[in-house]
């Protein structure tokens, strides 16, 4: 009959085949029922392996005679269709009649139907209706009678079994992949050029759309292979179940989260701001994960894994592309840290945080090495993308966009202010769970902090674009200096500096030495008014030089008396003393300097009533430090008083009395003599009042 199609019409549809080959199989199953009963009648025992074998061949050339019927009734292209009922009624037969060579027929014809599938499958003609089309009995029903003809092969574990639950599996999923092509693409469903063009040049980019549902069928294939795998226990869904993790990755990750997506291929994207097709990541993305979360209670699985990085990823990456687009508009592409606003940069940070801080509740719910490796890979991301947008590329100081508003409250403080704020929040959520990561965080934050007070005092000391004429302005380094004897006093407070992995120990004499020479460098040197010849700011006493010299001073002093109380040495205390000595001199001959000339110090080359004044200056400073010296009981005090009484005779001598002649010098010498006694008398009377108590002073 095959042989006469084939001769006759090229085996095209015809009704008469069809007629002939119904009859033929109501015939070939006649005789196997009138051929049984004369089987069992002869056979004296069951066990032989040819036992029934002529009923058994009559039956199973009917099975396929009922296949080539269908083919005939449809047409040529479904001989799929028949190979794969003739092949679920062999093995039919083969459960009723235990015969080994029926279920390897059953899987000869199996692998038949595959076989002519390959050669020319069907793609076109399918219908225009979404699911009610042709595909359900082109793919559907072979999928039905490979599962039915598994259902019936299931005593033993053999390749018969393996075929029909193989090509159960695969005509299944080609059909529900197949159905979501024919929902995008029509009757046809070989893919076209205008494909492609259309999703780059059309309103509506339904190519992405397409493969967010093929990503979503993929999910839910995967998910039924798991679930047969557990409860009937084949080899081959749990094959399936892999190949469609394998593709899941592929089409999920690889080309919605590269090749499709907008930032990377440069397509529009319009509507709405969050309501838009972006928002297929977070849909898909979220039903990927509550799909791997439902696979994951039963136990652990591979798919379930996979389930979980796609979701951690196309949600992410959706949330993330959503905030572009609500700054950006339209066109995405590109996005870094130079392209992205700041005010973007910092949605975005929070974004990540927040993402973070969920994939902490995910990993509680779902615990897993891919929930695990979600939440520690979205914690780098948003450190990585901190550090870089929004302590580079977005840095005001680096990109010269200007900070407009006051000098506190404006948008460093709650652009930085609030990424600080995120981090240290994380920090203490995932302090228990994820303790490195908390770590991590909590640094961040600290570094975060420090970057976002250097902006806002560059920011008050240098204007809107956090750049001036001067590198650092005096008031900047005296608190850059100041706040350097803070961390000293805290570091021979702590006796170490903590670095990412271990603490360092630091002898109080080196972070006196570190503090001190920073002092020196910054208001000493660079920022030194006589050096960069800016003029002074501010009020007499009361001006940039307060700030610059006298308030880290102070500080010094106080970290020379808190080493005098605590530590045994004497190295650290005669450094931050001898510093202390040195700033509050330097203030005061500015300021003197400051009441001869005004504020640019640089503007007359003085007089001599201004020298007669340094001398002034220098021997009431020592007299000050030789009281404050009796007052604190330091040794050390009165001998820098000494110095730098000396210094003020050496200079009034060499220097003021120079050009003094007749009864000018010597009236200055019977002042600074008296001056002298006057001080040599105070002292001799504290010192004795010093020896009457008790103690001795250091």
């Amino acid at each position: 009959m095959l042989a006469t199609a084939l001769r006759s019409n090229g085996f095209e549809r015809s009704t008469g085949f069809a007629v002939l080959a119904l009859a033929l199989t109501i015939a070939l199953f006649a005789a196997s029922e009138l051929l049984l009963p004369v089987e069992r009648r002869n056979t004296k025992t069951r066990a032989n392996p040819l036992a029934f074998i002529g009923s058994a061949a009559y039956a199973a050339a009917g099975a396929i005679a009922l296949g080539l019927a269908i083919a005939f009734a449809l047409r040529e292209t479904w001989l799929v269709v028949g190979f794969a009922v003739s092949a679920a009624g062999v093995a039919f037969l083969s459960a009723l009649r235990p015969i080994p060579l029926l279920r390897s027929m059953s899987a000869a014809l199996a692998t038949a139907a595959l076989a002519r599938l390959i050669w020319n499958p069907i793609v076109s003609d399918v219908g225009s209706w979404p699911i009610l089309n042709w595909l359900i009995p082109a793919y559907a029903l072979p999928a039905l009678c490979f599962a039915i003809g598994a259902l019936a092969l299931r005593e033993r574990q053999d390749r018969p079994r393996l075929v029909h639950e193989a090509l159960a599996a695969f005509f299944f999923a080609a059909f529900v992949l197949l159905e979501v092509r024919q929902a995008f693409a029509g009757p046809d469903l070989v893919p076209t050029a205008d494909l492609v063009r259309l999703h780059y040049l059309g309103p509506r980019n339904r190519l992405f759309e397409e493969v967010f549902c093929h990503v979503m069928a993929l999910g839910l294939l995967g998910a039924g292979f798991v679930l047969l795998a557990r409860r009937l226990g084949g080899r081959v869904f749990g094959i399936s179940a892999d190949l469609a993790a394998i593709a899941l990755i592929l089409v999920g990750i690889g080309g919605l989260g590269a090749v499709l997506n907008p930032v990377f291929d440069g397509t529009s994207v319009l509507g709405w701001p969050v309501f838009n097709r972006l928002l297929w990541y977070v849909v898909v993305g979220g039903l990927l994960g509550l799909l791997g979360y439902w696979l994951g209670r039963d136990g652990r699985s591979r798919l379930g894994d996979t389930l979980n990085a796609c979701a951690a990823v196309l949600v992410s990456l959706g949330a993330i592309l959503i905030v572009r687009h609500a700054f950006s508009g339209p066109v995405l592409a590109p996005m870094d840290g130079r392209t992205a606003g700041f005010a973007e940069v910092v949605t975005v940070t929070l974004l990540l945080l927040a993402l973070t801080a969920a994939a902490r509740i995910w990993r509680e719910l779902s615990p897993g090495r891919v929930t695990g490796f979600a939440l520690r890979a979205l914690a780098m991301i948003a450190i990585g993308w901190t550090v870089i947008a929004l302590g580079i590329g977005r840095n005001p100081l680096f990109d010269h966009s200007g900070v407009e508003g006051p000098v506190i409250f404006n948008r460093i403080l709650w652009g930085y202010g609030a990424a600080v704020t995120g981090f240290a929040g994380a920090a203490w959520w995932l302090r228990e769970i994820t303790p490195a990561i908390s770590v991590a965080f909590r640094r961040t934050a600290l570094a975060g902090s420090a970057l976002c007070a250097f902006l806002l005092l560059r920011h008050g000391f240098h204007g809107p674009l956090l750049a001036s004429d001067v590198p650092v302005t005096l008031a900047e380094a005296g608190f850059y200096a100041a706040f350097g004897f803070i961390a000293a006093i805290i570091v021979m407070i702590t006796g170490s500096v903590r670095l990412p992995r271990r603490s360092v120990p630091v002898g109080p004499d080196w972070a006196a030495i570190i503090s001190c020479g920073l002092f020196a460098l910054l208001p000493g040197l660079i920022a030194n008014p006589l050096v960069t010849q800016q003029p002074l700011a501010g009020p007499l006493l009361l001006d940039n030089a307060a700030i610059g010299y006298l308030l880290p001073a102070l500080l010094t002093f106080a970290a020379a008396r808190w080493a005098k109380e605590y530590l045994t040495g004497a190295g650290a205390r005669r450094i931050f003393g001898i510093t202390a000595i040195i700033g509050g001199l330097a203030h005061l001959l500015i300021e003197v300097r400051r009441g001869f000339v005004g504020r640019d110090l640089l503007i007359d080359a003085g007089s001599a009533s201004e020298l007669y004044a340094y001398s002034a200056a220098l021997l009431l400073y020592g007299v000050a430090l030789l009281a404050l010296g009796f007052r604190l009981q330091s040794k050390d005090l009165r001998l820098a008083s000494l110095g730098v009484v000396t210094i003020a005779i050496c200079k009034a001598f060499l220097i003021d009395m120079s050009g003094l002649e007749g009864l000018l010098r010597a009236l200055s010498f019977i002042g600074l003599g008296a001056s002298l006694v006057a001080i040599g008398l105070a002292y001799q009377k504290l010192l004795l009042r010093e020896a009457s108590r008790p103690g001795k002073a250091h």
